[in-house]
């Protein structure tokens, strides 16, 4: 027998991180957008790298909350490699995404067979949606492969009550709520529930169930298994002990912030917010799956209702489907009320629950296609339309990749400029002001200092007591008005002698008629 034949289903699952890592990192040196977040973070690795260790790491979207370090740590041997090239990380999270396709393969194998792996792996491997998550250089990227490892250790350690799978649910559950604190913190009642389930359904099993007998059973579950839980939280301890240091040496800033992103304000009420909320978290699915036409995932909707019911004894069987109908429904129903960041809600919130939504839909309709008699043919029929307009939306969309489109943003062309400016520097000292919209010049001080790494060249610490003068100047459609003005202000010192335009950055350079800015 051949290795492949052998192996096929090792080689069929790695055959989706190539087509995945493919589809991820098409032109991606090319569109990579590095902006305030891709700079902040390279400048925290580089301080790692001279030896300046942090406790906590990036911003949330909540004032005053910050998450652990794990992602600048992840990070730092990928700069490494890339020798301070932002496109190497951003390349490894690409290659990251692409492996959650192998991970739902396996998961779902385990929930129904190998059509539901095969099904949940496609949906991720091709959604457009998730190939534009894996484009961007940002601490959410890698939780959706966390998540699944969290998932796929718990089912191993519910299966074989190890103690090791319990400790690696813990570290994991640790890390996820590290890289994206408004997902992971939902997944944290989940597995509670999902535990608490398990353990106690195995317990009821020959017992007549009555609300005592529930009780009991819970109770007795806990006590057998308290080394099992007592693991999980000391591993998920561990990955909190940076971000508690940080917490008590500057009163708990943290933690007071988080408390107070839960309350209810005025303006956004929980009631009034729901439906809209459920407006938005359809939306946000459906572009996963058919972008442009979301109607078409109501459809998939009714169709996965139907045959779920239909099917639902031989369904609730499988103990992976239960941990995936938790996965997905448990942090549902938190995104329902929970408030946001000042009652915004940014599709990387749900980040970690697109693969929980392809697993059950995969077990689901896998179950249908492997059922018996009419509903079968029907079932592989409906099946075989929507994934057509499934591949055919999600191909459409991923092509707009092969052409750049003009006034992009993006890591090459902010380099371009800066060479540019080298360039035109002919080795004379020279001052560098940048402007962006959101007024962060990160990005540039990093990829300054990354490009003097080969050139040698830097701006002048103090850029107002040079004659050359550069400015780097990103488009603001937004406040073009502000845009404008801080140009004429700053050409105001002298005179423009030419400029060029890379992309959305345009650079003038700026000879000053003196050393020192006009008095008005």
């Amino acid at each position: 027998m051949s290795f492949l034949a052998k192996h096929r289903l090792l080689v069929l699952s790695f055959c989706f991180i190539i087509v995945g890592f493919f589809l991820r990192a098409f032109q991606l040196w090319r569109d990579l957008v590095f902006v305030y977040d891709q700079g902040r973070d390279a400048l925290e690795v580089q301080q790692i790298l001279e030896g300046h260790l942090t406790l906590i790491g990036p911003t949330t979207g909540l004032t005053g909350v910050f998450l652990g370090p794990f992602y600048y740590y992840f990070l730092t041997p990928l700069y490494v490699l890339g020798q301070g090239n932002p496109i190497v990380p951003a390349y490894g999270l690409a290659l990251l995404s692409a492996g959650v396709a192998f991970l739902l393969f396996w998961i779902g194998k385990k929930a129904g067979g190998t059509i539901v792996g095969c099904i949940a792996a496609l949906l991720f491997t091709f959604s457009f949606s998730q190939i534009q998550f894996a484009r961007w250089l940002s601490n959410p990227v890698p939780l959706p492969f966390f998540s699944c490892l969290l998932f796929l250790s718990l089912f191993a350690g519910l299966q074989t009550k190890k103690i090791h799978w319990f400790l690696c649910v813990g570290l994991l559950m640790g890390i996820c709520i590290q890289l994206e604190a408004a997902n992971a913190m939902f997944l944290i009642p989940t597995l509670v529930i999902i535990t608490a389930y398990e353990l106690t359904a195995e317990l009821l099993q020959k017992k007549q169930v009555t609300v005592w007998t529930i009780a009991r059973s819970m109770i007795t579950a806990f006590q057998k298994r308290l080394k099992l839980i007592v693991v999980a939280i000391v591993g998920f301890g561990l990955f909190l002990l940076p971000q508690a240091f940080f917490e008590l040496r500057h009163q708990f800033l943290s933690t007071k912030a988080l408390i107070e992103s839960f309350r209810t304000t005025r303006d956004h009420s929980v009631i009034v917010n729901i439906g809209n909320r459920a407006q938005l978290l359809f939306h946000l699915y459906a572009k996963g799956l058919f972008p442009g036409k979301e109607w078409l995932f109501g459809v998939l909707i009714i169709v996965c209702c139907i045959v779920g019911f239909v099917k639902r004894a031989t369904l609730w069987k499988s103990r992976m489907f239960r941990i995936i109908a938790c996965w997905f429904f448990v942090p549902l129903l938190f995104d329902l009320w929970y408030n946001g960041n000042h009652g915004n809600f940014w599709d990387y919130y749900i980040i970690g629950q697109h693969q929980a939504l392809y697993l059950l839909i995969a077990t689901i309709i896998g179950v249908g296609i492997l059922s018996k008699g009419c509903i079968q043919k029907g079932i592989t029929i409906v099946s075989v339309i929507l994934f057509s307009f499934f591949l055919l939306l999600n191909i459409h969309q991923w092509m707009g990749f092969i052409q750049p489109y003009d006034g992009r943003l993006s890591l090459s062309l902010q380099l371009d400029a800066i060479h540019w400016i080298e360039d035109q520097s002919n080795g004379q000292p020279f001052g560098a002001w940048m402007y962006t919209p959101d007024a962060q010049d990160d990005p540039y001080k990093y990829l300054f200092q990354y490009v003097a790494k080969t050139t040698g060249i830097l701006p002048v610490e103090h850029p107002e007591h040079t004659k050359n003068m550069f400015l780097l100047v990103e488009d603001d459609p937004v406040y073009w008005k502000r845009h404008d003005e801080w140009i004429a202000s700053m050409a105001s010192i002298g005179t423009i002698k030419q400029s060029k335009k890379f992309g959305a950055v345009t650079v003038y350079e700026v000879e000053r008629q003196d050393g020192n800015p006009k008095k008005k």
